[in-house]
């Protein structure tokens, strides 16, 4: 699986760490262990930001790999090995990652023996003492022998916090329960003087930490870790972070701000936080992430300037999207090109979400949605571009509140607080809106701000918000002619997708319907459309298990003339076409000659430039799942974490990629892909827990498509060979995807199972 990170190859002095991971050795000697250390360059302003995982790399699939090392072979007669060997697997797992750094330790029961080497002209002291309340101050200093001699000694102050108890984690036991964690902050290469000259003793007497290699300064040094204590403490009594990154990123900013604004201290970093969860796996002994940070841009001159310091030069935003005016979804993704046009980029977005009018109550229902943004504006450049595309668009604003064919506004500005005449944020109405939580809880799942109430995340802040008279569900977009699909309303209606194959070769209707027996053709479309087809799925290339590939041009020859051919006719002049194809080309062209979205049986993944296609055309994709190709996916039905968690897991990846390449939430359709790289026992697991599938988080309120006519695990468990004569088995694998809230049914017999969603929906649907 492969997860956007954000710019990790970046300048950064962020890692994560996972420390003395013990594995057991007992073919090293007489040593009883191995202790193995790693550490993971990264770039956490992103997640930092946002405090969400998905900008950063989960610790877990490090540890996870570690887990995975054999502890026989000839791997373990040489300790020095595994470093290298350990480093090589995690780059090839994670080639996001610029460096890894491994360090193993052979431990023989009190000794330890490490194999990092150091360089031998290197000197280095250190001063440790142990405040009351636990803390530990530490000052070092090192250089090298060759070093000249009248050459500044650099200097570090170092702290830790070793007793913390926080709310830090995504899982449920994490939010409930607090865990033990330590932070330690280091200030970087700047004399001690110009940090301590403006601090007093506790008599109020000035005081200056000179550099000398004496203990005689430790009282002052002292009174720091006091002053940095209590302020920490203070900044973190209420913190309920979800992610590592966040929490260092946060107490490294705060720090900086607070050394500027209240000592009054002209330091200009580094700071450096170090954040270690205790607790985090029984086999190692912490793991957590170490952020790099500098007081650069922490006072900028005008209100204008307002912004949080990152790496990049660019910074995270988030801009609600509104309309209830004319075609609601072009407008919105009219805005969406508009700013990336003016180099304003739309990284993510969320659903679009359909709600009632608020405060003005007679108009129109609106379409509402979030999207994450890159930009380098300040925040009142970036209000100043929206505005203009606004007007761009035609917006006049005629009531307050009331009717309006797009409306942008700022949300959120990395962790940001602005309050001017023009601009507030975080939004002032935005805590009172479930239309702006819902879907911004989508994209920051558990995002908290300063300026929230106890600086809950947005799920909290949603749980306290009255329930509406109509509940929300989000909007899916299949044609220009068709409603969209409302895959979170009780009472919304199955669609059937009627399966148009134009091969000679598929499994249950090969050579049936040909692009060249026009009349045939069209009979067969008019009963679909008359027995209760909404979509056509069009297909050119037989994906059954072993089929070969007939070739794009082939592919292309079969089904162009058949998407002409229902555009053609009076009575399918309305019906949604989807192209069921796996290549970039074919779904463009396909789209051109008249059909409306795309069904890729790959997700994406087996042409790579099928996803920047879609992006480009506008038009909604179906990602199916699959392992490797039709040829190859029954030897890869293998989920020994589950099919149905597994299946979701590799979903919201192509979800992921999909959004990367530029493809809105609001486009996308899944399909858990029955059949495809799945055995009959996976197959029925699927459709016993579809539910459970939809409700993954990452995945919920997209829609779902689930294709199981006439397949094979059918005919095994009833015992039909013949495909065609698969009905009831089939019917009774549908009703179970309309129980498990499927929105498409994929079938080859209409008429027939048009009776059973309908029979279906009034059972679940109501």
């Amino acid at each position: 699986m492969r997860r956007y990170y954000g710019d990790l190859k970046s300048s950064s002095s962020d890692c994560i760490q996972i420390k003395d991971f013990l594995v057991k050795a007992p073919f090293v000697g007489n040593a009883k262990f191995l202790s193995i250390s790693v550490s993971a360059k990264t770039n956490a302003v992103l997640a930092g930001s946002s405090d969400n995982l998905q900008h950063s790399l989960d610790y877990r699939h490090i540890v996870d790999h570690l887990r995975s090392i054999p502890i026989d072979g000839d791997l373990f007669a040489d300790p020095s090995r595994i470093g290298g060997n350990v480093s090589f697997n995690l780059s090839t797992l994670f080639p996001e990652i610029p460096e890894f750094r491994v360090e193993i330790e052979s431990r023989q029961g009190d000794a330890t023996s490490t194999f990092e080497s150091r360089p031998a002209n290197d000197l280095s002291y250190k001063i440790v003492q142990t405040t009351k309340n636990g803390s530990i101050a530490t000052t070092s200093a090192s250089r090298r022998n060759d070093s000249p001699p009248n050459r500044r000694i650099a200097t570090e102050l170092i702290f830790s916090l070793e007793k913390l108890q926080l709310i830090l984690g995504v899982l449920p036991e994490e939010r409930e329960n607090l865990q033990p964690v330590r932070l330690t902050v280091t200030l970087l290469d700047e004399p001690l003087e110009s940090l301590a000259s403006p601090l007093k003793n506790a008599d109020g007497s000035l005081f200056n930490v000179h550099h000398s290699e004496s203990t005689s300064r430790l009282p002052n040094i002292e009174y720091m870790v006091r002053v940095f204590n209590a302020h920490l403490s203070d900044l973190l009594e209420k913190s309920s972070f979800f992610t590592v990154e966040a929490l260092a990123s946060h107490v490294a900013d705060n720090l900086l701000r607070f050394i500027h604004n209240s000592l009054n201290i002209n330091y200009k970093g580094p700071v450096s936080v170090r954040v270690e969860k205790l607790s985090a796996f029984p086999d190692c002994k912490s793991a957590g992430i170490t952020v790099t940070r500098r007081g650069a841009g922490l006072h900028p001159k005008t209100k204008e300037d307002v912004q949080l310091f990152n790496h990049s030069g660019s910074h995270c935003a988030f801009v609600g999207l509104g309309s209830n005016m004319g075609d609601r979804v072009a407008a919105i993704e009219t805005a969406c090109r508009e700013m990336n046009s003016r180099g304003i980029k739309v990284v993510k977005t969320s659903s679009l979400w359909e709600t009632e009018a608020m405060y003005v109550v007679d108009q129109d229902p609106f379409l509402n949605g979030v999207c994450e943004i890159e930009t380098r504006l300040t925040p009142m450049k970036l209000l100043d571009e929206l505005q203009s595309i606004e007007q761009a668009m035609g917006r006049r604003k005629l009531v307050e509140k009331g009717p309006r064919n797009i409306d942008l506004d700022i949300l959120l500005y990395d962790h940001e607080k602005v309050d001017d005449p023009r601009l507030n944020i975080p939004h002032k109405l935005m805590i009172e809106r479930e239309f702006v939580l819902r879907p911004l809880c989508q994209l920051l799942p558990h995002n908290t701000h300063p300026s929230f109430p106890n600086m809950s995340p947005i799920p909290e802040l949603l749980k306290l918000l009255p329930k509406g008279e109509s509940p929300m569900s989000t909007v899916t977009p299949i044609s220009a002619t068709q409603s969209p699909i409302k895959s979170l309303l009780p009472a919304r209606r199955s669609l059937l997708m009627a399966i148009l194959n134009v091969t000679p070769d598929s499994f249950s209707d090969g050579g049936v319907h040909s692009h060249v027996a026009m009349d045939s053709l069209a009979s067969t479309l008019s009963d679909f459309v008359a027995t209760g087809a909404t979509i056509i799925d069009v297909g050119g290339q037989s994906t059954r298990p072993g089929a070969g590939d007939v070739g794009e041009a082939e592919e292309l020859d079969r089904v162009i003339p058949a998407i002409r051919a229902i555009r053609s006719l009076p009575q399918t002049k309305r019906i949604c076409i989807s192209i069921d194809t796996f290549r970039a080309h074919v779904a463009q062209e396909a789209i051109k000659a008249g059909a409306d979205m795309v069904n890729d049986i790959s997700g994406g993944s087996m042409d790579e430039q099928m996803l920047p296609t879609v992006a480009k055309l506008g038009a909604t994709i179906c990602l199916m799942h699959m392992r490797g190709t039709p040829a190859t996916m029954n030897g890869l039905a293998h989920y020994p974490e589950g099919v149905v968690p597994t299946v979701g897991t590799e979903l919201l990846a192509r979800v992921s990629a999909a959004q990367a390449a530029g493809i809105p939430r609001w486009r996308i359709i899944l399909d858990p892909g029955i059949g495809f790289a799945k055995t009959q026992d996976h197959n029925l697991e699927i459709l016993r827990n579809l539910h459970e599938m939809r409700a993954i988080d990452g995945l919920e309120g997209i829609p779902w498509l689930v294709g199981t006519s006439r397949k094979s695990f059918i005919g095994r468990l009833t015992g039909v060979q013949s495909p065609q004569d698969r009905i009831w088995g089939t019917a009774g694998a549908v009703t179970a995807a309309v129980a498990g809230g499927a929105d498409i049914l994929r079938v080859h017999d209409v008429k027939e199972m048009s009776q059973v969603v309908k029979m279906a929906d009034a059972i679940w649907r109501h």
